[in-house]
């Protein structure tokens, strides 16, 4: 006779195996919990990119708005005060290789002038087809000087750059009649020497600076008949009263408006991170954040 006998282990086994695949809760809110706080993380990150976008705003526009502006409190160097020295010279004419181009040199007189600096070209903006930062010429600094920096009267004219000239004007007939046209000029300037490159570049707005080298006339060594020549005048106005600088030696004796630059640099930057922070949490933010 055969008897079938239930084991008591077999259907607990049986069922423990069947129970075995379910989820445990708690690890099913714990993956809830960290999907929560990382959908935080990803807000707090959101905030964050519109308080760079805000501020930067905020300190690119205001930066730009007041870096051109002249600092009231401004100690006026000595010689700023002083007018340019200019004295005759007997140079020989010589060439100059500047980046994939050489230039004929023509000096005319030695030249020592120190100003204000009101205006200057910008050579990345669009309004200036003639220039690029590679330009033999990579730099036009308008100066005012002697009694004009002296008695502020400066501060009562608008001044602005064209690519190859600088200009000014006012409503007020008072400072109109008091500014003197002989302490204003807009300086092209070369210059041999790599460092003396970079400091010119650095020159902005409000900046008072040094400039010491060589009036010259010069031309493309391709190219004679477009010579560019310099004024030996500092009261001639109009097409040809621009002086054209070989600086050996540029100091800036002091700078003007420093803090509004920096705000206008640093507003650029918080710009920027928001924008690629914003594209880079676009790409990769769960789409949960947006709904």
């Amino acid at each position: 006779m055969e008897f079938e006998i239930d084991s008591p282990e077999t259907k607990p086994a049986k069922e423990a195996s069947a129970q075995a695949p379910s989820q445990d809760p708690s690890s099913k809110i714990k993956k809830e919990e960290r999907g929560l706080v990382s959908l935080a993380n990803w807000r707090r990150l959101r905030i964050c990119l519109r308080a760079f976008l805000y501020l930067g705003l905020i300190l690119y526009c205001s930066g730009r708005f007041f870096m051109g502006k002249f600092d009231e409190k401004m100690e006026i160097s000595r010689t700023v005060r002083l007018n340019p020295v200019q004295a005759d010279i007997s140079e020989d004419p010589f060439f100059f290789a500047y980046g994939k181009e050489e230039y004929w040199i023509q000096p005319t007189a030695s030249y020592d002038i120190s100003g204000l600096i009101v205006t200057h070209n910008d050579v990345s903006s669009i309004a200036d087809a003639y220039h690029t930062s590679e330009s033999v010429d990579f730099r036009d600094v308008c100066l005012v000087w002697g009694s004009n920096v002296s008695s502020g009267v400066y501060r009562r004219f608008k001044f602005w750059s064209e690519p190859w000239s600088c200009h000014m004007k006012t409503e007020d007939s008072a400072a109109a009649a008091s500014f003197n046209a002989a302490g204003f000029s807009n300086n092209h300037l070369l210059s041999p020497d790599p460092r003396v490159r970079e400091t010119i570049r650095s020159l902005r707005i409000g900046d008072q600076v040094r400039l010491q080298g060589m009036l010259i006339n010069y031309s493309p060594k391709w190219s004679p008949e477009s010579l560019r020549k310099t004024s030996l005048e500092r009261d001639d106005t109009g097409n040809g009263a621009c002086e054209v600088l070989w600086v050996e030696s540029a100091e800036i004796l002091k700078r003007g408006g420093t803090g509004w630059h920096l705000a206008r640099d640093l507003g650029f930057w918080l710009l920027v991170t928001a924008l690629v922070g914003g594209v880079g949490m676009f790409v990769l933010a769960p789409v949960r954040l947006y709904l």
